[in-house]
């Protein structure tokens, strides 16, 4: 089994399992704690919370900004 068939076969049961629950929009507790389990696990896929990537892209949008002006100075 691959990693994109274990990543659906998670998916499928934690689909079921809130299904269990009987509710489309688990509490916030059930949320974070399925959220806290199954992070690791993505990012261990090389996948990445939006939160976390854009955080990383500000980042990375500062850091050009001082390279431009890094270079632009050791220019003159």
């Amino acid at each position: 089994m691959n990693s994109k068939d274990s990543l659906r076969a998670l998916v499928g049961v934690i689909q079921k399992k809130i299904e269990e629950l009987g509710s489309n929009n688990p509490s916030d507790e059930v949320e974070k704690l399925i959220k806290s389990k199954l992070e690791p696990f993505l990012e261990k896929q090389g996948y990445v919370s939006k939160e976390k990537y854009e955080g990383v892209l500000k980042i990375l949008e500062s850091l050009e900004k001082r390279l431009e002006k890094l270079e632009s100075r050791s220019e003159k």
